[in-house]
C-alpha cells in the first residue's frame, strides 16, 4: 500500500527571521493578509503564490546562495501538530500528523485515493510551479486510518522537542519536530505500508506531481525523485479537524427572475420559507437531499421530493447519484438554472464558500444572487466513497486546519535525491 520515506528538508535558517513571519496560509486569507505576507521579502508566499512561476526558481537559488534556507543534515520525517479551538465544541484540540515523502501512484492503483475531481487549469498552474522550481513548496494532506494508534506515542514524544512552536494570528498553535532515528522511521513506514491514503487536500498539487512524472517518463528521463511527493499524513482515528461543506454561490440568475426560479424549485423539491437565514444550517443538518436556498430577501429550506431521485440521469453509479451535492448540481444548477453539468467546473456563474456566515452575507448584500447551502460531509461518508473507487463532485469539502506553507520545502531535483538516498543508505548501514 502507501510507501513513505524520510527526506532532508530545506528550511529557513534562524537569521531569516521569526518563523511566524515567514510562513503563509495556503487558503482562506483576505487581501489585507496577503498584502501583509508579501510585505516581508523572505515570506514563503513569494514562492508559491505568484503569476510568473519561473520566479520561484530564481528566489530559491538566491535563498540557497545566501543561506536563507539550508538543508537538514539527516533524512527525517517531520512531526507536525496544530492546536486549535474546534468551532463546533469550543474545546482546544489537536490535529496530529507527520510530513514525509510519499511515493505517488496513479489513481487507478487505489493506493492514493482522491475524494474530489480537479480543474485542469489549476493542475496546469501547479505543474508549471513544480517543473520550474523543482520543489514541493508545501505539503498536501493525506489521511490514513489506524485504530490502534501505533504511531501516536512516537509523535507525542518527538513533539516535546519542537523545532518550531508558534501561534498564528488565527489562534492556531503550530509545532514541528524531526524524527531521524532509523528504527522509529521504519515503524512509521511499516504502519503506512498496510494502508491506502485518502487525499484530503491538495488534489491539484498531487495531480501535478503525476503529470510531471509522466512527462519525464515520456522524455526517457530518470524519475527517482519524481516518484515522490511531500505530504502531511494524519490519522482519521486520532486527529481532530473540522470538515466544512462547500456551499455554492450563484452570481447571476440567467434568463429568469426569483419567482420563476422558485416555481421551478417546486417541480423537484418541497419548499418551506423561513425568517432567519442563520437557522438554515441547523435545520438541514442530518437530513439527506435537503438544502438552504437564500435570496437577498427570501430564505428557503428545500427537500427533494420522494421518488424524484430516479430522474437523475447523469451516468454516475448509485453511490454518487445519492450524494447531496450531486442532487444539488443536477436538479438546481442544471435543471433549474440551465447550466449543463459538463460546464459546472469552469462556470464563471458558480462560486464556492466553506464559510456559512460569509455566504449568507454575500447574498444579503447583493454580491451574489443565490446561496445554496449544503450540510456537512462526515469522515465516514468520505471513506465510503473513496474506498468504493468513486469521487465526490469537485470542491466538496474544506478541511480545517490546513498546514501552512514555509515550515519546510522538499526538493525533487534528481541530483539532490540521489545524494539523499546514498546518505540514508549509509546511515542504515551504521
Amino acid at each position: 500500500m502507501a510507501e513513505i520515506r524520510p527526506f532532508r528538508a530545506w528550511r529557513y535558517k534562524e537569521n531569516a527571521g521569526n518563523i511566524e513571519e515567514l510562513v503563509s496560509p495556503l487558503s482562506n486569507a483576505d487581501d489585507a493578509e496577503i498584502k501583509k505576507y508579501y510585505s516581508h521579502p523572505l515570506n514563503s508566499i513569494h514562492l508559491w503564490n505568484y503569476e510568473n512561476a519561473a520566479s520561484a526558481k530564481n528566489i530559491l537559488e538566491e535563498w540557497k546562495t545566501k543561506k536563507i534556507i539550508v538543508q537538514d543534515t539527516l533524512p527525517s520525517i517531520y512531526i507536525y501538530y496544530q492546536y486549535f479551538i474546534h468551532p463546533d465544541t469550543g474545546n482546544k484540540v489537536c490535529q496530529k500528523g507527520f510530513i514525509s515523502n510519499v511515493r505517488i501512484h496513479n489513481w487507478e492503483e487505489q493506493i492514493i485515493l482522491r475524494h474530489e475531481n480537479v480543474m485542469p487549469h489549476s493542475v496546469s498552474t501547479h505543474l508549471k510551479i513544480l517543473e520550474d522550481s523543482q520543489f514541493n513548496l508545501s505539503p498536501t494532506h493525506g489521511l490514513y486510518t489506524d485504530a490502534n494508534l501505533e504511531l501516536e506515542p512516537y509523535m507525542d514524544k518527538a513533539i516535546e522537542n519542537s523545532i518550531y512552536d508558534f501561534t498564528d494570528h488565527n489562534g492556531i498553535t503550530h509545532k514541528m519536530a524531526a524524527i531521524y532515528n532509523e528504527a522509529i522511521v521504519e515503524k512509521f513506514s511499516k504502519t503506512l505500508s498496510k494502508k491506502p491514503v485518502i487525499l484530503a487536500d491538495g488534489h491539484h498539487r498531487y495531480t501535478a506531481s503525476l503529470k510531471y512524472r509522466e512527462k519525464l517518463l515520456k522524455a526517457g528521463r530518470n524519475v527517482f525523485a519524481a516518484n515522490y511527493h511531500c505530504m502531511l499524513l494524519t490519522n482519521t482515528e486520532s486527529s481532530q479537524y473540522k470538515i466544512y461543506p462547500r456551499h455554492r454561490l450563484i452570481c447571476e440568475l440567467q434568463g429568469m427572475d426569483e419567482e420563476q426560479f422558485i416555481n421551478k424549485l417546486n417541480d423537484f423539491f418541497t419548499v418551506d420559507f423561513i425568517e432567519d437565514p442563520l437557522n438554515i444550517k441547523e435545520s438541514i443538518s442530518g437530513t439527506k437531499h435537503c438544502f438552504g436556498v437564500l435570496f437577498r430577501d427570501q430564505n428557503m429550506i428545500v427537500k427533494l421530493k420522494e421518488g424524484i431521485l430516479k430522474d437523475l440521469n447523469w451516468k454516475f453509479p448509485d453511490e454518487i447519484k445519492d450524494l447531496d451535492l450531486t442532487v444539488m448540481h443536477y436538479f438546481i444548477i442544471e435543471k433549474i438554472l440551465g447550466i449543463p453539468g459538463k460546464d459546472h467546473k469552469n462556470s464563471k456563474n458558480i462560486d464556492f464558500s466553506f464559510n456559512f456566515t460569509k455566504a449568507v452575507s454575500q447574498v444579503k448584500n447583493g454580491s451574489v444572487k443565490i446561496a445554496l447551502i449544503t450540510r456537512e460531509i462526515s469522515m465516514e461518508e468520505i471513506k465510503r466513497i473513496c474506498y468504493s473507487g468513486f469521487t465526490f463532485p469537485h470542491k466538496s469539502t474544506f478541511f480545517y486546519p490546513k498546514p501552512v506553507a514555509g515550515l519546510l520545502f522538499q526538493s525533487i531535483a534528481e541530483e539532490e535525491f540521489l545524494k539523499e538516498k546514498q546518505l540514508y543508505q549509509k546511515e542504515r548501514s551504521l
